[in-house]
């Protein structure tokens, strides 16, 4: 029995290190925000975790078969979890935040803040009614102090939630 645990506990341990391994080289992007990539994600994560231990216990795989199991119901559970929404991190709108920040800004959750900084840059050279207030009707600049004041918020919410 002892000898079960310890295979289920080192394939566990082997398949979140490989995941870990994997996110660190962007092989992966780790909490992606379709359901497809993220079981993509996790079946590219499964087949070099399998690799790894048969290179590792060739002769006694079969004993990280029962922990290879718990680690791929583990995931199934937390991808339902996620399905549902109920993580609160994950959907904005239940943290207070605008519709969909990243959707508002134009970015993916998984773009570096650099990047999505640079975007933000562009949308307030765009749209910032200051910049066009000269050619522009007084509805044309309600309209931009409006997408202003949503892109600004979706920036705020996303530098407070971000990576988290």
């Amino acid at each position: 029995m002892a000898i079960i645990a310890g295979g289920v506990f080192a394939a566990f341990l082997i398949g979140r290190l490989v995941r870990v391994v994997l996110l660190r080289l962007k092989v992966i992007k780790g909490g992606s925000s379709t359901v497809n990539g993220a079981i993509n994600d996790l079946i590219l994560t499964y087949l070099i975790t399998l690799g790894v231990i048969m290179l590792v216990a060739r002769w006694q795989a079969r004993l990280f078969i029962p922990g290879f199991v718990v680690m791929v119901i583990y995931d199934i559970a937390r991808l339902k979890i996620a399905a549902r929404g109920q993580f609160a991190a994950d959907d904005p709108r239940q943290s207070g935040a605008p519709d969909d920040p990243y959707t508002i800004l134009g970015v993916h959750r998984n773009d570096s803040l650099e990047k999505i900084r640079q975007v933000y840059r562009k949308l307030q050279a765009t749209y910032h009614p200051d910049k066009h207030a000269a050619d522009s009707s007084e509805a044309s600049i309600k309209q931009k102090t409006e997408k202003i004041k949503q892109i600004n918020a979706a920036f705020q919410w996303i530098l407070k939630n971000h990576g988290t």
